[in-house]
């Protein structure tokens, strides 16, 4: 039997987890498309997983937003999540603590990712 347990709090904004059972973790993509389809707006459901995360995790002066001096992992997706939530689940470029991780590398050639 599969089961989902979607735990969604209230404090500064709403901070969104969903645990799955028997080993399928949903992906933070699916989790989002999840939201949207319980009515969220796509820029309300991102909020749950950043900014509003950070406020929850009180580290709101550290992390949830793209600003000089703060710690963020970027991504570049086909799409826009703005207009289609899904565009989140087709990732092209991924850096992480400030390396390319996935897609073009700083000189601009492509690099594979596996």
């Amino acid at each position: 039997m599969r089961s989902l347990v979607l735990t969604v709090t209230t404090l500064a904004g709403i901070g969104f987890s969903m645990t799955a059972v028997q080993g399928q973790t949903p992906t933070n993509a699916a989790q989002l498309l999840v939201l949207v389809k319980l009515g969220m707006t796509p820029l309300e459901a991102l909020r749950t997983q950043t900014v509003d995360a950070a406020e929850l995790l009180g580290w709101a002066d550290r992390v949830g937003t793209l600003d000089p001096g703060r710690f963020a992992d970027v991504i570049a997706v086909d799409g826009n999540p703005l207009v289609d939530i899904g565009a989140l689940e087709r990732v092209r470029f991924v850096m992480k603590g400030g390396a390319v991780v996935k897609g073009a590398s700083v000189t601009g050639v492509s690099t594979p990712h596996r």
